[in-house]
């Protein structure tokens, strides 16, 4: 009976650990981001994302207001450690620039999926 389960664990791990990563279809009020970003398992980002809102973990409210300025966005709120931004412009582009000038890096906010 042990051998049964070790075998259908191994069975498991391989059909969850190696299917293949297909992207979301676009959400009505967000994006999608670029194949190979996001993934499938459960608890991880989809290729989803909010249309609009950027993340960065900061120090303090005025790290986060200084990340704003530096980008040229809207501070939303600021808790935990965590800023969040927003933004009319394309995010992809944001973070684009952000890369180029070596600025803190933002982050999409991403759907989780939990199935």
């Amino acid at each position: 009976m042990a051998k049964l389960y070790s075998a259908l664990w191994l069975l498991l791990s391989v059909f969850v650990f190696f299917l293949p990563v297909r992207p979301a279809a676009p959400h009505a009020k967000g994006g999608t981001a670029p194949l190979g970003t996001g993934s499938d398992v459960m608890g991880a980002p989809s290729m989803e994302y909010e249309e609009g809102t950027l993340l960065a973990t900061v120090e303090s409210e005025e790290d986060a207001q200084e990340i704003a300025s530096l980008y040229g966005i809207d501070l939303v709120s600021v808790r935990y450690g965590l800023a969040v931004f927003h933004t009319d412009r394309d995010i992809r582009e944001v973070m684009e620039q952000g890369a180029l000038n070596d600025w803190p890096r933002l982050e999409p906010n991403w759907y989780y999926q939990s199935f």
